[in-house]
């Protein structure tokens, strides 16, 4: 059981469904750290700003793909196409069901595709999923390993 918290990079430009998100995890605070980006150029830009910082450096994301400025795609495009960035951990949380969308998610290397629509009826499983990846997965112990 990994006992650090995981830093979680929601990239999200609804603030009711951040908040839905931010509460559905509020009660792992001691687990998972929250980082809320608006859109895929907000969150390229911490990562930029961040990258050396092992304290707010994100493990996971969990990625909108329709957004202003910088969709889902385009953040997914740009990180996969960087050393420093290309192994982040992406799920896209998206409200869209179409095909073409989830198979492009997959195409840039995603660990998964969630559905809103699934995750607002149940949002413990949402929970469940990241508490078994932080608890399961096992992490390069240094940012220099990870990226």
């Amino acid at each position: 059981m990994n006992d650090n918290p995981i830093n979680l990079l929601l990239v999200e430009d609804d603030d009711t469904d951040a908040e839905f998100i931010k509460r559905s995890l509020k009660g792992h605070k001691e687990t998972i750290n929250i980082i809320w980006c608006k859109n895929g150029a907000e969150a390229i830009h911490y990562l930029e700003s961040n990258i050396c910082n092992l304290e707010v450096t994100p493990v996971v994301t969990l990625l909108d793909l329709k957004m202003p400025v910088m969709t889902g795609f385009e953040f997914l495009s740009k990180i996969r196409q960087d050393d420093l960035y290309k192994k982040l951990v992406v799920f896209v949380l998206s409200s869209s069901n179409h095909w073409d969308d989830i198979n492009t998610a997959y195409n840039h290397n995603i660990a998964g595709y969630l559905q809103k629509r699934k995750v607002s009826h149940d949002p413990q499983s949402l929970v469940d999923l990241l508490l078994y990846y932080k608890n399961q997965v096992q992490f390069p112990p240094s940012i220099t390993n990870l990226y």
